[in-house]
């Protein structure tokens, strides 16, 4: 798995072993909030062995890539602007950071409940598509935690609202459009189908919000002289 068990490192085949482990109370698992011991035997090693890198691998997933330089460079492309999106996304918190610390924002409750509620649809339609028994979590306590979270999700959107307003700041039909069609060729999606969705699904208006939002954290870092 992703998280390595520290006894299975260095054990033979037919060597017993035994760990234990904490799990945390929202864990979707019928052990959650449980330590519990394990003990087995190792009965299979696997090694993973990674194909060569060359030409014909690679085109197999990037067919407009010809050599394994060019390959290279286009993995050092893709890090680099990884890195500078990180960055940003940084930068851009620090600064609501730094304006909520400045203002006292008010949440109204059914805008508090809105959102708490929207989370755990999402964690619910979550876990139930990796066939875990949700009626089994603690939502109250799953709801308690992300209260904090929620709040300052709400506060931020109304900052950010209000800068808006003040900027002038407004997204087209058109720009949304442009959105959704770079995000369908880059994902290989029918255009004319999410297109319909998004609006029956009310998706069309939270990106034209997201972007809204977005252009807003844009100008204000520019007009702070923190962003070109």
């Amino acid at each position: 798995g992703k998280d390595p068990v520290p006894e299975l490192l260095g054990k033979n085949l037919k060597e017993e072993f035994t760990f234990s482990k904490d799990f945390p109370p929202d864990d979707p698992s019928p052990h959650r909030g449980k330590k519990v011991n394990f003990r087995g035997t190792i009965e299979e090693i696997k090694i993973l062995k990674y194909p060569e890198l060359d030409v014909d691998f690679i085109k197999k997933d990037f067919p407009d890539i010809n050599s394994v330089e060019e390959f290279k460079d286009f993995v050092k492309k893709r890090i680099m602007e990884k890195k500078k999106r990180a960055a940003e996304n940084k930068l851009k918190e620090d600064l609501i950071n730094q304006l909520l610390a400045r203002v006292d924002i008010p949440v109204p409750e059914p805008l508090l409940e809105n959102e708490k509620r929207r989370y755990l649809q999402e964690v619910a339609l979550s876990l139930y598509e990796k066939n875990y028994d949700i009626n089994k979590l603690d939502w109250e306590k799953i709801t308690k935690d992300y209260e904090p979270k929620a709040i300052r999700n709400i506060q931020k959107n109304l900052l950010l609202e209000g800068f808006a307003q003040n900027l002038g700041i407004e997204i087209s039909d058109g720009e949304v459009l442009e959105y959704i069609k770079a995000y369908c060729e880059a994902n290989g999606l029918d255009y004319e189908r999410e297109i319909k969705q998004y609006r029956q699904k009310g998706i069309f208006e939270e990106i034209r919000a997201d972007l809204r939002m977005e252009r807003t954290l844009k100008e204000i870092l520019q007009k702070m002289g923190l962003q070109n």
